[in-house]
């Protein structure tokens, strides 16, 4: 906390709060028991506003929940063959997205494709980069399935990926801003918000899923109506 100045019939000081937040997507992660706050410390002077760095996790569990619903029963047609996609698994390996699928009709069996999930700031949107079939995929097709790797498949797969891993930083900055405004913290105290920005730095891959780096800076301020 910064010392209490004086100015009329104002009083103004800053509340300086470090944290290490953590967002995941999914199923609710089991309680965890509050630590003590650490000491005061006093503090000279702050500079205005909050830079919020989130480490957002998506399992893989539900990026393939979301990605069913985009791929799964979809058929794929090359001239008089067709195949349908009846269940995808996904997962991390060697630092890229590995895409499984189960696929029945004219080829039943598993193919496998991967490529790199990176953040396009172009397009606003996390996408997965060069996703092609593997060598062992690719290996095998050539004596069983050619047909499939002239097929649409992989490039209709790509966008569907880069859809439902698309990541609307627009409406969330607008709806964390409604929220931190409408929250009232005591009879009489509002906190008023502004989110200026809200960007992706990054994406990785873990053992459990992705790990996508959040960014949030803005000011927030405490008001006595």
């Amino acid at each position: 906390m910064t010392p209490i100045r004086v100015n009329e019939d104002t009083l103004s000081t800053s509340l300086i709060v470090e944290a290490k937040p953590r967002v995941v997507l999914g199923n609710q992660p089991p309680n965890l028991q509050p630590r003590p706050l650490p000491a005061f410390t006093q503090f000279n002077y702050q500079v205005p506003g909050f830079e919020v760095h989130l480490g957002a996790s998506v399992p893989f569990a539900e990026a393939q929940r979301l990605a069913k619903q985009e791929v799964e029963g979809q058929t794929y047609t090359v001239g008089k063959r067709a195949v349908t996609i009846q269940d995808i698994e996904l997962f991390g390996q060697d630092g890229q997205l590995v895409v499984n699928l189960r696929m029945t009709g004219s080829y039943n069996g598993n193919v496998y494709l991967k490529g790199k999930p990176v953040f396009n700031v172009a397009a606003n949107a996390v996408e997965v980069q060069d996703l092609d079939f593997t060598l062992d995929t690719r290996n095998f097709l050539l004596k069983s399935g050619a047909w499939l790797l002239k097929s649409t498949l992989r490039k209709r797969l790509q966008e569907t990926m880069d859809f439902y891993l698309k990541y609307n930083l627009g409406a969330s900055r607008k709806a964390l801003e409604d929220q931190l405004n409408a929250f009232n913290l005591a009879p009489g105290f509002h906190l008023q918000a502004k989110v200026d920005q809200l960007d992706i730095g990054g994406v990785a891959l873990q053992k459990e899923g992705f790990l996508i780096d959040v960014k949030l800076s803005g000011d927030v301020r405490i008001r006595n109506f």
